[in-house]
């Protein structure tokens, strides 16, 4: 399966094909990535069950996730509350009527929070850009501040999901994305702690999109190593590199194509990064070479 890395506009653009050219409802995408973030939630964090979960929801379609991930969990009987934002979207807005008819409790602006095992930060999505501000920095600063473990719904709320730039104030220990990771959550990992990436119905990728290297993205095309080869038929490469006191990147330059698979590879550095590598790395092949100034040509001319 091809797994595509996305900036907001693209992940936008998707969003859009599948409303309009597959005809895909946007009340059923956000049905299917409420009630999927509910689930990735309870199988990480199995202490919700008791301890209960508070969402942050904002007044955007991640608000409306959040609003459909609070009615999942309580038909699951497990606590939750709602710290919300207005809702402002016509999805988010049934989608809060829906909770409140099947009774999720929802907390007011200045009311304070009960303490959950879980907090869920729903308050931006993909395309937020710039540093927050009012309500939002406002809610999203008493998240951060909640003491809870946070997951977040698309990613963390202050952190450009194109650019990778963070803003804070929250950082989760597992983001929810949908169809595909954002270059942002590759760029700011730290932010977003572990990125689970949940299938909720988008249409095929656009094939001049960038995808991820995952495992399975490799295999589909690598050769395949059969019990009959030998070194010089399962790819060959050759590390320049490692001289005086910077042996480091050839040596795990090297190490690197060995754990890749690579059958026979060769190390060309300094006396250093020799010795270095005949005593860690003795499947690899060394040549000896002195780096240094290069040697003009015979009847060159110095520029500058």
């Amino acid at each position: 399966m091809t797994i595509p890395v996305l900036s907001a506009a693209e992940a936008a653009a998707w969003d859009s094909m599948a409303r309009t050219q597959y005809r895909v409802p946007s009340r059923v995408l956000m049905e299917t990535a409420g009630r999927a973030v509910a689930h990735v939630l309870l199988a990480e964090f199995p202490a919700a069950l008791q301890g209960g979960v508070l969402i942050a929801a904002g007044a955007g379609n991640n608000g409306g996730d959040g609003w459909v991930m609070a009615r999942a969990l309580h038909a699951a009987r497990v606590p939750v509350w709602v710290a919300p934002l207005d809702p402002k979207t016509d999805d988010a807005i049934d989608n809060r009527a829906l909770a409140r008819v099947d009774g999720v409790r929802e907390l007011a602006r200045e009311e304070a929070w009960p303490q959950a095992a879980i907090a869920v930060d729903a308050l931006l999505g993909t395309g937020a850009a710039g540093p927050i501000k009012g309500d939002v920095l406002a809610l999203g600063e008493r998240l951060a501040a909640y003491g809870a473990p946070i997951l977040a719904v698309d990613g963390p709320t202050g952190l450009d999901l194109t650019s990778g730039e963070a803003h804070g104030p929250v950082r989760a220990q597992i983001t929810v994305t949908f169809g595909g990771p954002r270059r942002g959550h590759l760029l700011a990992r730290e932010w977003c702690g572990k990125v689970v990436i949940v299938d909720i119905g988008f249409p095929p990728v656009d094939p001049a999109w960038p995808v991820l290297v995952t495992d399975a993205w490799a295999a589909a095309r690598l050769p395949r190593l059969q019990p009959t080869m030998h070194k010089g038929d399962r790819g060959r490469v050759t590390v320049v590199g490692g001289a005086e006191g910077m042996t480091g990147a050839a040596l795990h330059a090297a190490r690197a194509a060995l754990a890749a698979g690579a059958g026979l590879v060769k190390l060309i550095a300094g006396k250093e990064a020799i010795v270095a590598a005949r005593a860690s790395l003795p499947d690899v092949l060394t040549v000896e070479s002195a780096f240094g100034a290069r040697t003009r040509r015979p009847g060159s001319a110095r520029v500058g």
